[in-house]
């Protein structure tokens, strides 16, 4: 009979471990999380490492495999001898002279099922000899490629990863230029096909590790992992004078051991030191033009209202004031407004002055990062700052197609591209838009992604309310949601449901927003007699609830940055139909995986709603495929990526 496929495999390559082996399995036999197998493989051991490990094979013949190589081949070769036989759908590691926690397999578990986007998952470490424990390792939570020309981003032993990521990589590869840097080049792999990883700041593993062991580490070794911190920079095309910071292991290489030892040992002893409670809270300054309904708007508040006060002290600044999204601002983030309202020809007038002296205007006290977060205005002004001390970052949130569009809130092209080279980072909100402004502005500096932050709780509770009007009869339900402008395509979806109607399909579509073009869609409902087939419900304050109760969830704009409307659909489990513009792919999947994502065109988006209107499981399956991506915009995890980055945000290189 076939047994059962774990949820996790175990690969441990063991090697003259005799001594600790039975210490290592002991940690995975007493883990509260019991669905696992492992697979051991003796390395052509000398002791009796094989010989332990078979005995314990004979005490749970269902849950180990033991193999053995017929001479040492080292660790690479070991492990994937093991990956040979693993079944579970996660692979997890462990060393045959090392100990861990517990709780570790649930806990690393928790995160790869509650992050999807998530392929890898590790934990802080620790280092103990026989005389307890001397040191710790700890890494970006969220690492990023350019983490990786600094160090592996991720502890081996404790690592979890999803198999069907070793599986795309085809393992780990086997080379004289990888020994004992095998990890650093699989992850430079996962990374390049699209995979990314966390690490768990939790000590849930500890490595038996005699304290003078790094400093004898061979100089082949250090340029082997010379040789992969260059393929690094090569891979992710990082600027060039990472080159350099590739260089650090043969510099260590070529100092005296008793040296390397001790600042070695200094730098583990003193990992944890750098983010302790007496750490001085980061200023930090968001500029916005101002809090209208806008998405980023909506994004900005629900980011600030979650951050961390412990580690950040907020100010938010609006160039205009009078925004509805001012009064969902939590009473302890500060909010200035420099002009209570907006004024028309207001643009020009800021292209009087320069970015400097608007700087001098704005902003009125010194901050250690200042954000301009959305294009045009407020990245102007702040890239005026002249406090070499402040961090600048750039937020970018709307595809800019053409260095016109890019350069219109600027004197000119050549001041746009200026300023946006002041910046110490610049941020996007999806890997398109980053695409996008990088290929527009030909931008040569590293842009990071990182996602819009929604409130996931307070959305999920707010969508549960009753809206009679919606549940009564048997019509198809689709909804959209955003400001009544041109760009959103409320039109092409107005024909659409002209063109259903006329087809006698039982279909009704809400629209949520206001906004210019609100009078011309409405004159547009009439004259087609649209009327009961076409409700505007206009501004919500819980939009979610409407969302909650429509069949599917429609996208139908020319052009989005990161659609928050979209993703709080994937949050409230209705089905996603869209057509292709940035972040969709990223949302929903290449191939379709979470919703439907078709051409921008109003002939490929009619199709693929008709095709769910007629389709009750296609409507069911994606249903529930929203639901589990939903996960993935939650705001714990969408917060702490941004926490993270400006923790570790580097100083200004100029």
């Amino acid at each position: 009979m076939h047994k059962k496929e774990p949820i996790i495999s175990v690969i441990m390559g063991i090697y003259n471990c005799g001594d600790t082996l039975s210490e290592a399995i002991e940690c995975i036999i007493n883990q509260t999380f019991k669905d696992w197998e492992l697979i051991m493989c003796d390395d052509g051991s000398r002791d009796n490492t094989y010989e332990i490990a078979t005995s314990y094979k004979e005490k749970y013949p269902e849950k180990i495999i033991v193999l053995q190589n017929e001479k040492n081949r080292g660790l690479n070769y070991t492990l994937n001898e093991c990956l040979k036989q693993a079944r579970g759908k996660y692979i997890a590691r462990m060393d045959g002279d090392d100990r861990c926690d517990k709780e570790r397999f649930a806990i690393e578990i928790d995160v790869l099922e509650k992050e999807p986007e998530i392929a890898i998952v590790s934990t802080d470490m620790e280092f103990f000899d026989e005389s307890g424990v001397w040191g710790k390792i700890s890494h970006p939570e969220y690492p990023m490629p350019e983490d990786f020309v600094r160090e592996s981003p991720f502890c081996h032993a404790p690592c979890m990863v999803k198999r069907e990521a070793y599986m795309k990589v085809k393992g780990y590869s086997v080379s004289e230029k990888l020994l004992r840097v095998e990890d650093y080049h699989l992850w430079i792999k996962m990374y390049k096909c699209g995979y990314r990883g966390k690490n768990i700041h939790k000590c849930l593993y500890q490595m038996r590790d005699d304290r003078n062991a790094y400093s004898r580490r061979s100089f082949k070794n250090r340029l082997n992992e010379y040789y992969v911190k260059r393929l690094a920079v090569r891979t992710f095309r990082l600027k060039k004078w990472n080159y350099l910071l590739a260089l650090r292991p043969i510099v260590v290489g070529l100092l005296p051991n008793f040296v390397y030892d001790r600042l070695h040992k200094g730098r583990l002893a003193n990992k944890e030191s750098k983010t302790d409670s007496n750490t001085p809270k980061k200023k930090v300054l968001f500029l916005i033009h101002d809090l209208g309904q806008g998405g980023a708007e909506k994004v900005l508040v629900n980011l600030v209202n979650n951050m961390d006060r412990n580690k950040f002290d907020i100010s938010v600044t609006t160039l205009f004031g009078g925004g509805i999204n001012e009064q969902f601002l939590k009473s302890d983030i500060k909010l200035r407004t420099v002009w209570p309202r907006e004024i028309p020809g207001n643009s020009k007038v800021m292209k009087l002055l320069s970015s400097q002296q608007l700087h001098r205007i704005v902003v009125k006290e010194k901050y250690d990062i200042e954000v301009s977060y959305l294009e045009g205005p407020s990245a102007r002004v702040i890239s005026g700052c002249s406090n070499n001390n402040t961090k600048l970052v750039s937020w970018i949130h709307v595809e800019q197609h053409s260095m016109e569009k890019l350069a219109e809130a600027f004197r000119s092209k050549k001041e746009a591209k200026e300023c946006y080279e002041k910046f110490d980072q610049t941020v996007c909100v999806s890997e398109f838009v980053k695409k996008d402004f990088s290929e527009v502005l030909n931008f040569q500096k590293a842009c990071k992604v990182l996602y819009n932050t929604v409130e996931s709780d307070e959305i999920l509770k707010k969508s549960k309310e009753s809206v009679p009007e919606l549940e009564e009869d048997d019509f198809f339900k689709l909804i959209a949601v955003g400001s009544l402008k041109e760009s959103k395509g409320y039109k092409r979806l107005l024909k659409i449901i002209f063109k259903l109607k006329q087809e006698n399909k039982k279909v009704r579509l809400y629209i949520l927003g206001t906004g210019s073009q609100e009078k011309e869609l409405k004159e547009f409902v009439e004259k087609n007699g649209l009327k009961d087939r076409v409700t505007f419900l206009g501004y919500q304050t819980n939009p979610y609830k409407y969302v909650a109760k429509a069949n599917l969830f429609v996208c139908a704009s020319f052009a989005e940055g990161f659609s928050t409307a979209t993703a709080e659909a994937l949050i409230v489990g209705t089905p996603v139909c869209t057509v292709e513009v940035s972040g969709m792919k990223e949302m929903l999947g290449n191939n379709n995986e979470y919703g439907i994502v078709t051409n921008n065109n109003e002939d490929a988006l009619y199709i693929a709603i008709e095709k769910m209107l007629s389709n009750p499981q296609m409507l069911k399956h994606y249903k529930q495929k929203a639901i589990e991506r939903g996960k993935m915009f939650s705001t714990e995890n969408t917060v702490k990526k941004v926490e993270d980055f400006f923790w570790n945000l580097e100083r200004k290189s100029n």
